[in-house]
């Protein structure tokens, strides 16, 4: 089992930023996980929402903005990049939050060529179209609610993995998973005990968390 930092940490500093990935890092995450969105000047930045408002408490739309403009309110704002340079783990998951162009995602990861770099992305049409491009690169489908119909989903494009909401994995779940030699990762738990339970159930699942830091024990 792998601990997966949530947001970089978000359970420990504002989530999505730097200050969040370095708690991460601290907590020693095996991951860190990170939202990305698109500004309207094509730049990759940290969000989880399409508005700034609950985290910067400014009313932006990240579409709308130009890079520049978002950074006058909201100057704690990383970039992709940033994110990427302040990473100091096994790896990081960036999940998609939108369709964004893979040619700009391909051309900020290629930098970073020893970080183990996997993709994440509710969007099912992205993830098909980003393994139809780079066969190699490693992502996760994400779904909320049918973990059976997302394997068969997962198959027929070709992902690597599948991430699901911790209250959705069960026995045969996790064994057609398995059997379609998917990867599978959960989100996002904050309970010790539970986890402790799914390590006990499922040994080589990976646990997305906010407090990677309380979890850090089950590391493999």
């Amino acid at each position: 089992m792998k601990i997966i930092g949530h947001r970089g940490a978000a359970g420990l500093a504002l989530e999505n930023t730097i200050e969040s990935i370095k708690e991460g890092v601290s907590a020693k995450a095996d991951y860190i996980e990170i939202d990305v969105r698109e500004t309207h000047d094509k730049k990759l930045v940290l969000s989880h929402d399409e508005n700034l408002k609950r985290t910067y408490g400014v009313d932006l739309k990240i579409k709308d903005h130009r890079l520049q403009d978002l950074r006058i309110p909201c100057p704690k704002l990383p970039t992709l990049e940033s994110a990427l340079k302040a990473c100091r783990t096994e790896g990081i998951i960036i999940e998609l939050k939108e369709y964004i162009d893979p040619k700009l995602i391909f051309d900020e990861i290629q930098k970073y060529p020893d970080l183990d770099i996997r993709i994440a992305s509710f969007n099912h049409h992205l993830i098909r179209e980003i393994k139809k491009r780079k066969p190699n690169l490693f992502c996760y489908v994400l779904e909320h609610h049918s973990p059976f119909e997302i394997i068969n989903h997962a198959k027929a494009m070709k992902a690597d993995g599948i991430g699901l909401n911790y209250s959705m994995i069960n026995p045969l779940t996790y064994l057609l998973a398995r059997r379609a030699k998917l990867h599978i990762y959960v989100y996002t738990l904050n309970k010790p005990w539970i986890a402790r339970g799914l390590k006990w159930l499922y040994k080589d699942i990976y646990i997305c968390t906010d407090y990677p830091n309380t979890l850090k024990d089950l590391r493999n």
